[in-house]
């Protein structure tokens, strides 16, 4: 079980939304929030930043879990588990196009979704570490070398703006951080 967590609600039915923060905080997971409607989540989410969100697919309002899972997919990195009664074709297909961490059925036991929670957390923690990992093998593999002189001098591509060849020399314009 990974403690100490914040876990969002979005939940348009009152008992259940009580109900799974009670089961979140029994387990030792924070609740930072919880909504009925899309539109009042996304507005407190986007001042909370929690580690999880568990999104119903229809809620009270116009906008509806789908639309609030692609406003959190758009703007911010956090990991979404959907908590729904909804299951046919298109639903799916719309849920998919959201890559969410997680898809439980209603009703759900509390072990499975606590398990499915720390799936969530584990599997998107490591894929941070990944991007993280690739993004500082790019760092240091994304330069080239350029002789000038007797000096060799160590330029990361993105910081060249201008190469123009004249047989064997070369004239670079690339800006510094030295």
């Amino acid at each position: 079980m990974v403690e100490g967590k914040s876990v969002y609600v979005v939940e348009d039915v009152a008992i259940s939304r009580m109900s799974l923060e009670t089961m979140l905080l029994e387990n030792k997971y924070d609740v930072s929030g919880s909504a009925a409607k899309a539109e009042t989540a996304w507005d407190e989410i986007q001042k909370t930043f929690p580690d999880l969100i568990l999104l119903d697919i229809n809620l009270s309002g116009e906008k509806n879990g789908i639309w609030l899972a692609q406003q959190v997919r758009k703007q911010l990195n956090i990991p979404i588990i959907y908590l729904t009664a909804f299951g046919d074709k298109q639903t799916l297909k719309e849920v998919l196009d959201t890559k969410p961490n997680g898809y439980l059925m209603k009703p759900y036991q509390e072990p499975t979704l606590l398990t499915t929670i720390d799936i969530a957390l584990h599997n998107f923690a490591e894929s941070q570490k990944e991007v993280a990992i690739s993004e500082e093998q790019s760092l240091r593999t994304n330069f080239i070398f350029i002789k000038d002189g007797h000096i060799k001098v160590k330029i990361h591509v993105n910081d060249i703006y201008y190469v123009k060849s004249d047989g064997n020399y070369i004239c670079l314009l690339y800006t510094s951080d030295a």
